[in-house]
Formats: C-alpha cells, sequence, structure tokens
C-alpha cells in the first residue's frame, strides 16, 4: 500500500474546491485543461497539492464527485491566475467539462502540517459551517478560514479525520457537512 505525504505550508493560503464532471468530458478535463493550466499555475505562485474523489457526502453543496486542494503564496496570487491571457485562453475546457465547481475556498494552517494519506483509505474532511458544530477532535488537519475569503459556500473551519465509525454517524445524521473522500494516487 502507497502513502502519500502531502504538506501544507503555514504563511501561504490553502484553496479547496469541489466540483462534478459533465460525463464524457473527462479526458477534456484531465488530459487537456490539467496539463495546459498546471504551469501556468506554478508561475503564478500556486501548485496542485492533491485531488480527491468524494464517495460519499452529507452537505450544502450539490453532491460533489470530486475536489482538490490547491496552496497559494496569497489570494492576490489566485486572482492574478484569473486574469491572466494564457488561462483565460483554455478556461472553456474546464467550464465546460463541469457540472458543478465552487473554487476559491480559502484557507491557512497556523504551523506546517504533513498529511499522509494511505492508498485506498476513506477521510473524513468535515466543513464546519460555525465553531461548534462537530464534536470530534485530533483532527490530521485543521484549516481555518482567511477573512477574505468570499465564497457563497464559506465553512469557518476544514478538518481532516481518518474515516471511523463516528464519522458514518455524523453522515448519517445530516446535521454537519461532510465528506467521505478518497486521495488519488499520484501517477
Amino acid at each position: 500500500m502507497t502513502n502519500t505525504k502531502v504538506n501544507f505550508k503555514a504563511g501561504s493560503v490553502i484553496e479547496l474546491s469541489f466540483a462534478t464532471l459533465v460525463e464524457g468530458k473527462e479526458k477534456q478535463f484531465f488530459a487537456e485543461y490539467f496539463p495546459k493550466v498546471t504551469p501556468i499555475v506554478a508561475e503564478l505562485g500556486g501548485q496542485p497539492l492533491g485531488s480527491y474523489r468524494v464517495v460519499e457526502s452529507s452537505s450544502k453543496l450539490d453532491d460533489p464527485k470530486m475536489g482538490a486542494f490547491f496552496q497559494w503564496d496569497s489570494i492576490d496570487a489566485f486572482a492574478k491566475l484569473h486574469n491572466e491571457p494564457r488561462y483565460l485562453a483554455i478556461k472553456h475546457l474546464r467550464d465546460s467539462a463541469l457540472q458543478s465547481f465552487i473554487n476559491g475556498l480559502f484557507y491557512y494552517v497556523n504551523q506546517d502540517a504533513t498529511v499522509s494519506f494511505e492508498e485506498g483509505q476513506a477521510y473524513a474532511l468535515i466543513a464546519h459551517l460555525d465553531e461548534f458544530d462537530c464534536c470530534m477532535s485530533s483532527p490530521l488537519l485543521d484549516l481555518n478560514l482567511v477573512a477574505s475569503n468570499k465564497s457563497k459556500y464559506s465553512p469557518v473551519r476544514i478538518q481532516l479525520f481518518k474515516w471511523n465509525e463516528c464519522c458514518d454517524t455524523i453522515l448519517h445524521e445530516g446535521k454537519v457537512d461532510i465528506f467521505k473522500i478518497i486521495l488519488n494516487t499520484p501517477q
């Protein structure tokens, strides 16, 4: 079994995104869009940290099927991407391949954190809509909202846990936004 280590750096901005692909557009999204956008993102101070499948969820979002973590030098670096002519020339590849999409969810870590994801292991990504909506403690990752987050979906805190029985209970109660995710293993 392979482990994938993901480093979340203090002093950077962690972006979280959720999406659902249009059936049949997988190649367009993964083989056409991503190879073109990744070098632009890197040049502007961004780095993809990892993508994941959403295998089950209870959320205010429209049942997303996937998501990703990105790390940016700043929110301004993210904004520069969205004004970059090379990005604007390929953005249609992304947009037409997605049925639903939310990005620009900005968070930070108080100190550097490394999460070791086990291949095939499910994790609970809990999106706290207020400070006290979950009783679980000792997260693998604890992300706090950047004050300037302007998204219509704006959890105040994101926590990551290894999936367990308590997560099943939370999922089935439906009171907290919880996503059962599996990190995609890098090829």
